[in-house]
């Protein structure tokens, strides 16, 4: 039961949440950042992102960013939304006091009585 608290207080804080990301050609996008494309044929989360000639060019992300043999390039068209993940320092927050509040009740449980 206790477990079961301390992992509904981590998954309801969780650090990251998802934002929709511009579709805009000429859009600067960071190499590292990890974008959730949805399109026509599917999800593609892909990093190292760009547009170019009226398609998004982008790197499956479990491979690395530089490599070039394995870009995929979707129709800008055929892409019905973008999201990105972003860091919130509100959840993460809350995520600290939680699991500090967990541990200290923990530990005062689990622990000999100091005084008898």
């Amino acid at each position: 039961m206790k477990s079961a608290a301390i992992f509904a207080v981590i998954f309801a804080c969780s650090c990251t949440h998802s934002v929709r990301f511009p579709i805009k050609p000429g859009t600067k996008v960071d190499e590292r950042a990890h974008l959730t494309v949805w399109a026509a044929d599917g999800k593609h989360p892909l990093h190292g992102v760009r547009f170019e000639d009226g398609y998004l060019v982008g790197v499956p992300s479990w491979q690395p960013p530089q490599c070039g043999e394995c870009r995929i390039r979707i129709p800008i068209a055929d892409i019905d939304s973008i999201q990105r993940r972003t860091f919130s320092d509100r959840r993460t927050t809350l995520l600290g006091v939680g699991l500090t509040a967990a541990f200290v009740t923990f530990l005062s449980i689990m622990s000999p009585p100091l005084f008898d």
